[in-house]
């Protein structure tokens, strides 16, 4: 799954964990860049941006429990 998004920015979710994240494409920063320009659009700058799963460090174990799926 990593080797696919990285090389080709696909995103399939994994079937084991289908919740995960969604089926995506990522971009990479320079293609993002020329989306932007492409449609004449302002091009100001490229921010990383990452969720918050990181600091749970139980995530995987907590996503399978189903007693999360409540809340």
């Amino acid at each position: 799954m990593c080797k696919e998004e990285l090389t080709r920015g696909i995103h399939n979710p994994p079937h084991d964990f289908p919740w995960l994240l969604a089926e995506a494409f990522y971009h990479n920063p320079e293609q993002l860049k020329d989306e932007f320009i492409n449609q004449d659009l302002t091009y100001l700058n490229t921010y990383a941006v990452e969720g918050m799963a990181w600091l749970d460090k139980e995530y995987f174990v907590n996503m399978l429990n189903d007693k999360n799926e409540e809340h």
